[in-house]
């Protein structure tokens, strides 16, 4: 989850989105598509709180 609210339009290669974990991912965009840590986003959905960017697996923070 992050601290703030994105569209996908919003979301830029390369960019850093700190967690509520405290731990950053890391989006990537080419031709249209939009990774968050290597996972695709397959969908958008809107909330009453922010939007649910829906990703095709599951991120799990380091063991560390």
């Amino acid at each position: 989850m992050a601290a703030s609210v994105y569209e996908l339009k919003d979301l830029k290669d390369g960019m850093q989105l700190g967690m509520a974990n405290g731990k950053k991912v890391t989006i990537l965009s080419k031709d249209g598509k939009v990774t968050v840590n290597g996972a695709n986003v397959v969908a958008s959905i809107r909330a009453s709180n922010g939007v649910v960017h829906v990703i095709d697996a599951v991120l799990l923070p380091s063991a560390q």
